[in-house]
């Protein structure tokens, strides 16, 4: 039965009704209209009753007062002059025989208007199909953390709108929210099982990992052939950065990241770890070491402590030096709060230590004179750190290659953004 041409009030008289089959509503719906057709286009108003005389809810419309029933036994049709619409013919009649069966009636197949419009065609369920393309794009987003909704946005961009896509948003959130069903609980197996299987058809290919007692993946290291020969040939100076945790595994990610000859990131390998403590540290350089064949010259991280510590243990005949921006970044919280907006202090403390060409002897003498100029030499952090000067400050590393790699968080969180 056809809504769009059924005058509003017979529409919403029907709705009230709310019939127990669809026999009674099209039964109902039909001698309602042929009432008004019968009287040249009026409006009609329902009185109903109850048996038992139940209670009724009053529903307003347009200032007319309408009686709403679960269910009625008796109508009348009270007629009021009112304007219909009949544009729409299609319509299915059913009628009541003598025995109580329903007959078809009436069926009026053809239509007056149009069923659905040009553009909400594509949207239609028939016409929506996730195929493969689809499903490789939502994949690929996801590798990248790309959520279902911006994947679709890209997708309609790169066909010139979301009525070539052909499916919704909500068609790429449901495969994305599948995919994910299907991974829980054996995502971490997954991996495992990629990378052993890597490692089997890759000689060069290096990857180990650990469970912790309760069977759960704790530490994963992994490096490939191709890694391992960028690190031949710039594997100098590296960075070793633990900065950055997995939001959903609360993994600590750790890049091992050294500079080519166009000053540009080079990944030589990567850990996993649950933890931030010595072992696990330690787990991860030898692994580190073990895969590259070699400890580098230089090892660069902040001032964690179990790094100190760890990297002195695996990596004795390396030197290890502190990333420079962690220790200028606390500046501003070890002095004075007027001292912090100083700008002409920052500026002659950066040109002090951040000059990778100044000497020792040059050092020596240009710190010495901030400190006094503007009344530091009780200052316990900045003590502190002129006597590990030996260990981040550039003056102190003249003789040897940094290869510009004076700071890890940089270099580091590029690659924290790929992986």
């Amino acid at each position: 039965m056809c809504i769009q041409g059924m005058h509003f009030e017979l529409s919403y008289i029907l709705q009230g009704l709310k019939p127990k089959t669809f026999e009674e509503l099209s039964s109902r719906a039909h001698d309602m209209e042929l009432s008004i057709t019968a009287n040249g286009g009026q409006n009609i108003h329902i009185q109903s009753f109850y048996n038992g005389g139940k209670s009724h809810d009053e529903v307003e419309n347009d200032g007319k007062a309408f009686k709403k029933y679960e269910s009625m036994d008796v109508m009348h049709v009270n007629i009021q002059p009112a304007r219909i619409f009949t544009e729409a013919t299609a319509r299915i009649v059913f009628k009541r025989d003598s025995v109580g069966r329903y007959v078809l009636k009436t069926f009026e197949e053809a239509h007056t208007h149009c069923l659905c419009e040009e553009s909400y065609k594509p949207f239609l369920k028939v016409n929506r199909k996730l195929d493969v393309g689809h499903q490789q794009f939502i994949t690929n987003c996801s590798k990248v953390n790309i959520g279902a909704s911006k994947s679709f946005d890209i997708y309609a961009e790169m066909v010139g709108g979301v009525e070539n896509v052909g499916c919704t948003q909500l068609d790429f959130k449901n495969y994305r929210r599948e995919v994910l069903a299907y991974m829980q609980g054996s995502d971490a197996q997954m991996i495992i099982s990629k990378y052993l299987d890597i490692k089997s058809d890759y000689s060069d290919m290096y990857f180990e990992y650990e469970a912790n007692e309760k069977d759960q993946l704790a530490r994963v290291f992994c490096a490939d052939g191709a890694t391992r020969q960028k690190y031949c040939a710039f594997g100098d100076v590296v960075s070793f950065d633990a900065t950055y945790k997995t939001n959903r595994y609360s993994l600590v990610f750790v890049p091992f990241t050294g500079v080519d000859n166009h000053k540009k990131c080079v990944t030589f390998a990567a850990a996993l770890i649950a933890r931030e403590d010595v072992d696990s540290y330690c787990w991860a350089l030898r692994n580190f070491k073990s895969a590259m064949g070699s400890a580098p010259h230089i090892t660069v991280t902040d001032q964690n402590p179990a790094m100190k510590v760890e990297i002195a243990k695996e990596f004795p005949e390396t030197r290890h030096r502190y990333c420079m921006w962690h220790i200028m970044t606390k500046v501003s919280d070890k002095v004075s709060t007027e001292l912090a907006r100083n700008e002409e202090f920052r500026r002659e403390l950066n040109g002090v230590v951040w000059n990778d060409s100044a000497t020792s002897e040059y050092f020596e003498v240009a710190w010495r004179g901030v400190i006094e100029k503007y009344g530091l030499q009780e200052n316990a952090w900045l003590k502190h750190m002129y006597d590990e000067r030996a260990t981040w400050v550039p003056a102190c590393f003249e003789d040897v290659f940094m290869d510009g790699l004076l700071r890890t968080t940089s270099r580091s969180k590029a690659e924290n953004r790929i992986f």
